[in-house]
């Protein structure tokens, strides 16, 4: 976020990978638990390529 959002409050970015990491563990909608993908350390073409078979999968 400091990077890329130029996000420099400590509390701001705290309560965003709080609310992150709730997601994750407790996203639903609708009765059903969100997918999720940890893009961390991946590459613009891997998260791509993640996404396209998501989505053919769902077609």
């Amino acid at each position: 976020m400091r990077e890329g959002r130029h996000i420099t409050d400590s509390n701001w970015i705290n309560s965003s990978i709080e609310y992150n990491r709730w997601f994750i563990e407790n996203g639903t909608l609708s009765g059903k638990k969100i997918d999720t993908y940890d893009i961390t350390g991946k590459s613009t073409s891997e998260v791509a390529d993640y996404v396209t078979k998501w989505v053919e999968v769902r077609l």
